[in-house]
């Protein structure tokens, strides 16, 4: 059943992506991001495709050591993605349940439709 909402999840933002003409374009960062997106696989500082975001090589089990001991990473939005969003993307190596259960858990509002939509 988290497979099947993981995967509707999936279609969901992928819609809103290709739906949504500012997404073309590189999301701009100037400050430094969190950890935690650094390990979903966005770079430091800087620009990134957001259309790359699936197809970054993620070590999960570095991403839940990271939120044992920064589970408030989990909440934080960069640019129009929660790292949530970012974890669902990713095809190439995609996010095994216990992960999509963990970034649930510490960030329920990830998970809210208007949240979601609010980030596409």
């Amino acid at each position: 059943m988290l497979v099947s909402l993981i995967s509707s999840i999936q279609i969901i933002i992928m819609t809103m992506i290709w739906m949504k003409e500012s997404n073309k374009d590189c999301i701009k960062k100037n400050e430094e991001r969190s950890q935690l997106v650094q390990q979903l696989g966005l770079p430091a500082i800087g620009q990134y495709s957001p259309s790359c975001i699936e197809e970054y090589d993620v070590d999960w089990n570095a991403i839940k050591l990271h939120l044992s001991s920064h589970p408030h990473e989990a909440t934080e939005k960069d640019g129009y993605f929660t790292p949530l969003t970012i974890a669902l993307l990713n095809q190439r190596n995609p996010a095994p349940p216990d992960v999509v259960a963990i970034l649930v858990k510490l960030n329920r509002k990830a998970l809210d439709l208007t949240t979601l939509v609010s980030t596409g």
